[in-house]
């Protein structure tokens, strides 16, 4: 080898040979951030063994008992991303070492709503959702992200 630049490299021959990609090291998150993801993985696993429901009548249910749990707003938020997501969305398995970008986006949603970012959610939504489910999935994130701070202020 000749010349080495960062992660590439130029051979004898004049190829360019890039060099394997190290592992990216999770970055660091809030306790209160970790805690939510993890949530959000256990959901997700849950979400995937339970029986299909039609979209509409999960949010109808969601809508006409307000009381109900951070699960059920979990677990519709998750089947309305499944449904309306423009890429695949993958969720590690429990205590994983990486952050999946499926992963990192929801996080990134509910938390921009949990503190009150409205401008962000949208941006991350109009970037991930089809159009025709945006406001079914910014509402369905919005009651999780409002049920999260009901039972432990984002500060935590």
């Amino acid at each position: 080898m000749i010349a080495a630049a960062g992660r590439a490299t130029i051979t004898e021959c004049g190829a360019l040979a890039l060099a394997p990609r190290e592992a990216i090291a999770p970055r660091a998150m809030r306790p209160a951030d970790a805690a939510l993801l993890e949530v959000l993985r256990d959901l997700a696993r849950a979400a995937q063994l339970s029986a299909p429901m039609d979209l509409d009548v999960g949010c109808a249910l969601i809508a006409a008992r307000p009381e109900d749990s951070l699960r059920a707003h979990g677990a519709a938020l998750l089947r309305a991303v499944d449904a309306s997501a423009l890429r695949s969305v993958t969720f590690h398995r429990r205590a994983g070492g990486t952050l999946a970008f499926g992963e990192a986006w929801l996080l990134a949603l509910v938390t921009a709503l949990r503190d009150g970012d409205a401008d962000s959610a949208v941006f991350l939504a109009t970037r991930m959702i089809r159009r025709e489910r945006r406001r079914v999935v910014l509402w369905l994130a919005e009651r999780f992200a409002t049920a999260l701070r009901e039972i432990a202020p984002s500060g935590s």
